[in-house]
């Protein structure tokens, strides 16, 4: 994610610290479980829809209700799952980056835009 650097740094430190100690729970044996929550694009203030550097207005179709994600996550927590990924929007960026990582990375360039238009011709708003 371009201009987001602070923010994934600290997204996958807390994937990894979460999955250590899972590990560590499960090599004690531990009654105690850790659940890693992945949530993708939410609907929330956080998002700053169509600001500048902020989430794109023509992607809004892509971003999943606080609602049923919060209805996903409770579900997730109570299955005892070790990992809950509760967006579709989640859970394909999560696929698509497993198989072609750089066009994913590359894909970060949509945030750059306004419009699908804009996106086509490589005009970023920046």
């Amino acid at each position: 994610a371009p201009y987001m650097a602070a923010y994934v740094a600290s997204k996958h430190a807390v994937v990894g610290f979460t999955k250590s100690i899972q590990a560590e729970q499960k090599l004690n044996k531990s009654a105690v479980q850790v659940c890693l929550v992945l949530p993708g694009f939410i609907d929330t203030a956080m998002i700053n829809r169509g600001q500048k550097l902020g989430f794109p207005e023509w992607l809004s179709w892509l971003l999943s209700k606080p609602e049923s994600v919060a209805t996903e996550i409770v579900k997730g927590v109570t299955a005892n799952k070790a990992e809950v990924n509760p967006t579709l929007n989640g859970r394909m960026l999560q696929r698509l980056h497993r198989y072609f990582p750089e066009q994913v990375t590359l894909s970060g360039r949509m945030a750059l835009t306004k419009s699908f238009k804009d996106l086509l011709l490589n005009r970023y708003d920046l």
